[in-house]
């Protein structure tokens, strides 16, 4: 299981936030459509890529990605910019279930952003239900399952190979009994509104998790159905079915 403390936060500082880079355009779509409105994707700066990630943030290069050969200047009935997961998902819907013609800008390359940076975690652990974005994460969770079952069925290494797809579980830690008394409630909360969630003593939690040690007045939640997938190979499957 992957595990957080309930009390640990981390928020990057702002001068190390990185700074504005200019937009190059991505033409990951179809032929612009005939009657699409003009919109241009691309500065006559802007060009095309083939290429793979690479750079001192990288723990390990993307898998290539394919761009094609874009003209300076081009028209698409949609504009999505940035290529993090969010932007290639929302291009890969718009190509699948619609006749628009679409392209992607992005300072950099896919997945070089927050996406190539985050851990890839697909968690209902630090969610609310009730709250603003409680219905987007439980739609978010659902997609998610049903494009890893999507490639169960259609490739032979199925979504691990294809995904990162893992079911991991989550802990969030208490290490006192203030904390572990937090997270009772929230397991509360979360197994009401239909979430696989349990809370487990000190032993239990060792047990689960041998080298982890809290005090006997600590424990956890679980939660035995999150899941994880792996950003480069998700990124790279997603731009991979939506280049046509």
């Amino acid at each position: 299981a992957h595990i957080h403390s309930s009390s640990s936060s981390a928020v990057p500082s702002p001068d190390r936030l990185p700074s504005p880079l200019p937009m190059d355009a991505f033409a990951f779509s179809p032929a612009p459509s005939p009657n699409a409105a003009p919109f241009p994707s691309a500065s006559p700066s802007s060009r095309g890529h083939r290429f793979s990630i690479r750079g001192p943030r990288r723990r390990r290069p993307l898998p290539a990605l394919r761009s094609s050969a874009a003209p300076s200047a081009s028209h698409h009935d949609v504009v999505v910019v940035g290529a993090g997961i969010v932007g290639l998902s929302i291009a890969r819907h718009l190509l699948l279930h619609t006749p628009l013609s679409v392209a992607v800008a992005d300072a950099a390359v896919p997945c070089s952003g927050a996406t190539g940076a985050g851990q890839g975690y697909v968690w209902m652990s630090h969610r609310t239900p009730g709250s603003d974005t409680w219905d987007l994460a439980v739609r978010s969770k659902q997609l998610w399952e049903d494009l890893a079952a999507e490639m169960d069925g259609l490739r032979a290494g199925g979504a691990r190979e294809s995904l990162g797809w893992m079911k991991t579980g989550s802990l969030l830690v208490g290490r006192t009994s203030k904390e572990l008394a937090t997270l009772e409630e929230k397991t509360k909360v979360l197994s009401q509104a239909g979430i696989n969630a349990e809370c487990l003593s000190a032993s239990s939690l060792h047990a689960l998790e041998p080298a982890l040690c809290v005090r006997n007045d600590g424990g956890a939640m679980f939660l035995p159905e999150d899941r994880q997938i792996d950003v480069f190979q998700a990124v790279s499957l997603i731009e991979k079915v939506s280049y046509l």
